[in-house]
């Protein structure tokens, strides 16, 4: 069985700085090209370092979402490993209830009342 890859919270940053890191190097270098006279390549760097960077903060935003959502627990797979060798065994996590994403506290009340409004539904169509 192979299991889906983790994404950690220090995995995310390090990938946004790397990328942030190729940009401003990337910009420096079209600003020095640019003061030598080498306009074309000194234009076209600068802008792609503009968009290195522009792309390591959408990294970033992207990076918070997945961070403020799974669950710390079981990393948002939606399971946990409990013990070792021929004993080991897969359990649902507790945390989330198996579906690795952890809600604030107003979105699990308004999940809570849509459950509760489907049921009612559900019944009024069964006594039909």
């Amino acid at each position: 069985m192979r299991r889906k890859r983790r994404i950690t919270t220090i995995n995310i940053y390090v990938i946004q700085y790397l990328i942030f890191a190729l940009g401003a190097m990337t910009f420096i270098i079209g600003i020095y090209l640019y003061n030598q006279e080498i306009f074309i390549a000194g234009f076209i760097l600068g802008i792609t370092g503009m968009i290195f960077i522009f792309l390591s903060y959408l990294y970033a935003r992207m990076g918070a979402k997945v961070i403020g959502t799974n669950c710390p627990n079981c990393y948002g797979s939606g399971h946990i490993n409990i013990g070792t060798g021929k004993s080991a065994r897969e359990d649902t996590c507790t945390v989330c209830q198996g579906t690795g994403k952890m809600y604030d506290k107003a979105k699990m009340h308004l999940m809570k009342e849509k459950d509760k409004r489907n049921e009612k539904l559900e019944e009024k169509n069964e006594s039909l």
